[in-house]
């Protein structure tokens, strides 16, 4: 059984390392063949069985195992040619979709790759690092020989008889590098049918029904590098800091779930969103980090609905239990749709003191709620610097910015409310009670804003 002991602090899994890097594919292509090679002879034909699709006769069974060296040609010929397998692993189990196509042109390269990551790579930054990384090792494995990551050889009674080649990927096989180990590795030229492809999750699943310490340690050590889910929430929230954000943002989504009604996705790569219809919310944020979970919400995110809101509520009503910040977000955007950064109010230098009085201001100049030119934005960010709503450095960098621009702008004085609980909290609470905290938040604040009727 798995012990999670390694979640709470990674070295004490045998597979990660000290200064290392515990994340490459090497040495995840090691642990594989350490966690193969540590089981008795009955495991081995179990696992050999199962990931490789071969039966073995009866009799003394040795397996042979290399990592980044190439038996000798001489030795691979030994075994028969319809024995030589291809075995591509990844966290896919599958190779890129864009095979056949002219890969020498970098820049479609990188959109082919780009457009595949992004399926499952939802944060942009991340995509991009992602497909950056994965051009490279692509297009050094055109210039490359071939070097398969590892190779398992299998004799019966001394006679050879399977031998294979093993290849792993981080994200997905690269078609023309299996290819070429099948060729000149394997020295197969005819037929290139004898190739499998498996996925982690396939190798994990298999090696949970050996239960050994070694292959449990396999487990662990994929658990931890974020390509396997945990199953216990709470255990994820017990888990070291520096890898605590990977564990527990799967289940982000089923707790937003339970927290309300609506369609979830990802914002970002570590904040799930819940879409919601009230007047002036449209959605409901979770975000996972390291230290803490929160609970966010954008009050206002449109001009009509900041108009709407401004015009309606008269103040906040809130208990400070769990409130990590409140406050303005004044910020102006493109009528064609795109935020305008320096127009957004500084909360390190903000000079109204409280929301409330924030609020006011608004009510009694709800008119500057409007779509304006650009000058007339400038004009409104001075009158607003004038009333100590906002610091002279917002004024004069949104001057800056805005100065010569034509496109009309829309103000958006919108309200961010965010609530905050530690791991610590978490664990105390449970799930359920985790959850049921999110809630009554959640309640709480659509009280506060007149978007719920207290009951």
């Amino acid at each position: 059984m798995l012990n999670y002991k390694s979640f709470r602090d990674p070295h004490l899994n045998i597979f990660w390392q000290y200064e290392g890097k515990p994340h490459l594919e090497n040495n995840i292509t090691k642990a594989f063949i350490n966690s193969i090679d540590s089981l008795s002879d009955d495991l081995k034909r179990k696992v050999i069985t199962k990931l490789f699709s071969i039966d073995l006769k009866e009799g003394n069974l040795k397996v042979d195992c290399y990592l980044q060296k190439k038996p000798a040609e001489d030795r691979i010929k030994s075994f028969p040619i319809d024995n030589r397998i291809m075995f591509g692993f990844s966290p896919t189990g599958k190779c890129w979709g864009f095979s056949g196509q002219d890969t020498k042109n970098k820049k479609e390269l990188y959109k082919a790759i780009y457009n595949e990551l992004s399926i499952t790579i939802k944060d942009e930054r991340e995509c991009k690092e992602a497909t950056e990384n994965e051009v490279k090792d692509y297009l050094q494995n055109k210039k490359d020989g071939s070097i398969p990551d590892g190779w398992i050889l299998i004799y019966i009674d001394e006679n050879p008889q399977y031998i294979i080649a093993l290849e792993n990927k981080l994200h997905n096989l690269n078609p023309d590098q299996i290819n070429n180990h099948i060729e000149k590795s394997l020295l197969i030229t005819e037929n290139k049918s004898n190739v499998i492809y498996k996925k982690y999750s396939e190798i994990v699943d298999l090696f949970l029904t050996l239960d050994t310490f070694t292959t449990n340690q396999f487990v662990e050590y994929l658990t931890i590098l974020g390509y396997i889910g945990l199953d216990n929430f709470i255990v994820a929230c017990q888990s070291d800091e520096s890898i605590r954000e990977k564990l527990t943002i799967p289940f982000g989504e089923k707790i937003l779930s339970q927290v309300h009604n609506g369609a979830i996705d990802k914002r970002r790569y570590n904040t799930w969103r819940c879409k919601v219809n009230y007047k002036w919310l449209g959605e409901v944020n979770l975000i996972i980090k390291s230290d803490s979970i929160s609970l966010s919400l954008a009050f206002g995110p449109k001009q009509s609905s900041a108009r709407s809101m401004m015009s309606e509520i008269n103040g906040l009503e809130l208990s400070k239990d769990h409130i990590d910040f409140l406050c303005e977000t004044l910020h102006l955007q493109y009528k064609r749709g795109r935020n305008i950064k320096k127009s957004y109010t500084s909360y390190d230098h903000k000079i109204v003191s409280s929301i409330d009085q924030y609020i006011a201001y608004w009510k009694n100049n709800i008119n500057l709620i409007k779509t304006c030119t650009p000058q007339e934005a400038i004009d409104l960010y001075r009158k607003l610097y004038d009333d100590k709503v906002i610091d002279e450095q917002t004024f004069l960098s949104l001057k800056e910015h805005l100065t010569g621009k034509k496109n009309p702008v829309l103000v958006i004085p919108e309200i961010l409310l965010e609530y905050k609980w530690t791991y610590d909290e978490i664990v105390s609470l449970g799930q359920e009670g985790f959850i049921k905290s999110i809630k009554d938040k959640l309640e709480e604040a659509l009280i506060a804003v007149n978007l719920k009727e207290r009951i």
